[in-house]
């Protein structure tokens, strides 16, 4: 998430967190390539609002 919200740089992240910057920008990149086919799916819906 934080690489994603952009508020530190992957380098920052990456000494951070103990992982390298590599993997980070691989993660990043994953997720902003999948995210319209992980999010963007009609009638699946995790929480359906009956608390």
């Amino acid at each position: 998430m934080e690489a994603l919200q952009e508020r530190e740089t992957i380098s920052e992240i990456s000494k951070k967190y103990g992982i390298h910057l590599n993997m980070i920008s691989r993660w990043k990149k994953e997720f902003l390539d999948r995210a319209p086919e992980l999010f963007d799916k009609p009638g699946q819906d995790v929480y359906s609002g009956s608390n």
